[in-house]
């Protein structure tokens, strides 16, 4: 039976960050891990690269210098960035998000070094970014505190160590304040695996608390992963979207959920095509034939103090109803167009909206 992340994490051993011990003199021959400051002895020459630094840290400050440190990488730090390699190849989708090879390997690599650093051993990483989810949530945790711990990080682009030194154990230069922000970090990737979902209102600072199309004002998901869920802060034009168009409108700030965020990127943008493509997403289907929504809107187009729904387009129950009412032929999303219908909002009694 396979081992989930979750599993990883509830048996995961507690941080076990080795001791700081003060580094010493190279001998002859002899260098530096890149990554865990370990001395190497005989170092493969493949494996061995210059780093640049131009400046050195004194009591009064940084001098402009210019050194040239080599350094290699040690047995285990290779296998660890192979490791890195594999998983990125594995995952096309969030090898093309990075944008490329080198600068996703970059970063499992490092939050891989953070896991290494608090003495996680290789088979629970490699559970641990089991997934894409989990490869993602791992990189996001720690790939920046697992990078400031590297030995090179303290060489480069400023001197702040001695580089004709190295360390007798792994990791051993870790400074006490960066050895407990990888504790902190490794023990909110664990809570994050082993949290429970929970319904999650968008990130804050958004002008809407909902999704800007379809006006949900929750989604489950798990805490730590919410924002991704919801998806980077957008600016949307109400006037794109159902409101009635005024001089010098002001952008909307907002996110949106999921389905609406694909029914966007299908059409290629936050406007009117996009938010019929949604609702009717939302009601199953799509019909064959030019449809004309009379009435529709965005949730972002409604008045600011509407609050947002326990269901999405709650807004737009009635045309939502409408559209149930006129049985229309359905086909797949792409389906050739054969007949007009138009569709009308049902009044309100009352005059309502």
């Amino acid at each position: 039976m396979s081992t989930t992340a979750s599993d990883a994490a509830k048996s995961a051993p507690r941080p076990a960050l080795p001791r700081r011990r003060k580094p010493r003199e190279l001998p002859p021959g002899g260098l530096a891990c890149r990554d865990c400051g370990h001395l190497v002895r005989q170092p493969d020459p493949d494996r061995t690269t210059a780093l640049l630094s131009y400046g050195v840290a004194t009591p009064g400050g940084v001098r402009e210098t210019r050194h040239e440190t080599y350094l290699t990488t040690c047995d285990r730090c290779e296998l660890r960035r192979d490791m890195a390699h594999e998983l990125i190849q594995r995952h096309a989708s969030l090898r093309q998000a990075l944008g490329s090879i080198a600068y996703g390997v970059g970063l499992v690599a490092a939050a891989l070094a953070a896991l290494d650093a608090v003495g996680v051993p290789e088979g629970a990483a490699a559970r641990l970014a089991a997934t894409e989810r989990d490869l993602r949530q791992l990189v996001n945790a720690l790939a920046r505190v697992g990078g400031a711990a590297y030995w090179s990080s303290q060489l480069a682009p400023t001197l702040w160590a001695d580089p004709d030194k190295a360390h007798p154990t792994r990791w051993a230069h870790l400074s006490d304040e960066l050895a407990q922000r990888l504790r902190d970090d490794y023990a909110r990737l664990l809570r994050a695996h082993t949290e429970q979902p929970a319904l999650m209102p968008p990130p804050s600072g958004a002008d809407r608390a909902g999704c800007l199309m379809c006006g949900v004002g929750a989604l489950l998901t798990r805490p730590s992963l919410a924002a991704d869920v919801w998806g980077p802060l957008r600016a949307v034009q109400p006037g794109t979207l159902g409101a009635a168009r005024v001089v010098r409108q002001r952008p909307v700030y907002g996110h949106i959920c999921p389905p609406c965020t694909r029914a966007a990127e299908m059409e290629g943008a936050v406007g009117m095509s996009a938010v019929e493509r949604a609702l009717f997403a939302h009601l199953g289907r799509v019909p064959v034939g030019a449809v004309e929504l009379r009435g529709l809107r965005a949730w972002a187009a409604l008045p600011p103090a509407t609050p947002p729904s326990a269901e999405p387009w709650a807004h737009e129950s009635g045309l939502a109803a409408e559209l149930k009412r006129a049985r229309l032929p359905l086909a797949r999303l792409n389906g050739p167009r054969r007949r007009a219908v138009t569709v009308e909002r049902t009044p309100r009694p009352g005059g309502g909206r």
